[in-house]
């Protein structure tokens, strides 16, 4: 018998709190001093954090094009505005992602 756990998404919880789980995938990084978090969930979408604060979100399920980000944000540093694209690569049973700030990839899977 295979049993599954899942975990209740329904109200905003802390990026800590999200991280592990059967059906989530995070991503943590720094840049120029800047903590992001990016979480995708299968039932509850993609969302960014900016130091601890949610930024954006997308809940689009499938990903056709790994060339261009399915979803950025533009955050306001402490020095400058930052540019936060999500690329991604979805098949039937997996979805690959990194983070790219300004053009600099910082964390995640490479393809």
């Amino acid at each position: 018998m295979i049993k599954f756990y899942i975990f209740n998404t329904d109200h905003e919880q802390e990026p800590a709190s999200l991280g592990s789980g059967l059906f989530s995938k995070k991503l943590e990084a720094t840049y120029l001093g800047e903590q992001f978090v990016v979480i995708n969930n299968w039932f509850s979408g993609l969302k960014i954090y900016h130091n601890g604060n949610l930024v954006g979100q997308s809940n689009q399920l499938v990903v056709r094009n790994k060339y261009e980000p399915f979803t950025s944000v533009t955050v306001v540093a402490k020095k400058d505005k930052l540019l936060v694209e999500i690329y991604g690569y979805s098949s039937l049973f997996s979805f690959k992602f990194h983070i790219k700030i300004n053009g600099d990839f910082v964390a995640g899977d490479k393809f």
